[in-house]
């Protein structure tokens, strides 16, 4: 059911009284639309600068560990290994690639 206001439209779609802001468009979905995109923005950002993999070394960095022998699979394959059990993971990666070492997850 909609409440006929001035215009003919309902209130809440550009007609009406205005409760939030004294401005013609402000209204609560405006606000909430600018939250939103600034939590987009932010989200983007953070998953670009912090969530990235990490590429700085090249030869001189720690080896990666690309190989499981649960899976053949690159990154599901130690994915895999380390969801079953870690701390043989990390004991085999320990033996294989020495005290330092890199396993990417993304």
């Amino acid at each position: 059911m909609t409440i006929p206001s001035q215009g003919g439209m309902p209130i809440g779609f550009g007609g009406g009284a205005r409760v939030f802001g004294t401005h013609a468009g402000t209204g609560p979905s405006d606000h909430l639309l600018l939250v939103l995109a600034a939590l987009a923005i932010f989200s983007l950002f953070y998953g670009i600068f912090v969530l990235r993999p990490r590429t700085k070394g090249g030869k001189q960095g720690p080896p990666v560990v690309t190989s499981s022998p649960m899976s053949s699979l690159p990154i599901v394959g130690t994915i895999i290994e380390f969801g079953t059990s870690p701390v043989k993971m990390v004991q085999r990666c320990y033996e294989d690639y020495g005290p330092v070492f890199t396993v990417p997850v993304s």
